[in-house]
């Protein structure tokens, strides 16, 4: 309610300026014309899709899994929801989610906190069973790796990966899929195979902590 509480308060004695005129203004303005956001409705106004038209924009899919490394740094501590990333240069999934879609483009972001120690780690989106490479992390020298993602041989022993204790990383991509079923999933894997252990050590730990993915399905007429 801008014309209750303006942004900018005009006190006795205060010189005029037309900047903070010009702010209560648009304020209210944004509000008459139709431009609500977030602080205009209750959590609770739109908990089912008949509230929406159905040429809505855009719909959004969302999935998420909780679990804070940080929690106990130690190396041989088990961390409530972390998913452990198998020894080998298959792709593992960490976090998927399946919607049924009207078919045309949709735009997905993954954003995790990672553990990786001597190996490396790589991660990339996997929509309907097929590797995204524009969304591969970390990503390497072009297209040799864009070629070989799917392969398991030498690509998968050389392949560059991050090594580090704990990482924030986020990876996305705008691609379009057919109509009916889909399914994104977020997936990882060590690289260098050549160099996995025969024991694994506590040390050797490899794993995604916190993760969420986000799905925007952009329907006809964007």
């Amino acid at each position: 309610m801008a014309w209750k509480h303006p942004r900018e308060n005009v006190r006795n004695n205060d010189v005029p300026s037309v900047e903070p005129l010009n702010r209560n203004f648009a304020d209210f303005d944004e509000e008459i014309g139709g431009r609500l956001n977030e602080h205009n409705w209750a959590a609770s106004g739109f908990n089912d899709a008949t509230h929406f038209a159905d040429d809505i924009a855009i719909r959004l899919y969302h999935a998420y899994t909780e679990s804070d490394g940080g929690d106990d740094p130690s190396y041989g501590a088990v961390t409530p929801g972390e998913f452990l990333i198998p020894h080998n240069s298959q792709w593992s999934a960490a976090l998927s989610k399946s919607f049924t879609a009207v078919g045309g483009m949709i735009w997905v972001m993954a954003s995790f906190q990672l553990q990786s120690e001597e190996l490396g780690v790589q991660c990339v989106l996997r929509i309907n069973g097929t590797i995204d490479p524009d969304s591969l992390w970390p990503y390497g020298d072009g297209e040799v790796e864009r070629q070989e993602l799917d392969a398991d041989d030498a690509f998968a022993r050389r392949a560059p990966g991050e090594t580090n204790t704990l990482v924030p990383v986020l990876v996305e991509t705008l691609t379009s899929v057919p109509p009916g079923e889909c399914t994104v999933e977020l997936v990882a894997r060590t690289t260098l195979e050549d160099r996995f252990p025969s024991t694994v050590t506590t040390r050797e730990k490899y794993a995604i902590y916190h993760r969420e993915l986000i799905i925007l399905e952009l329907l006809d007429g964007i």
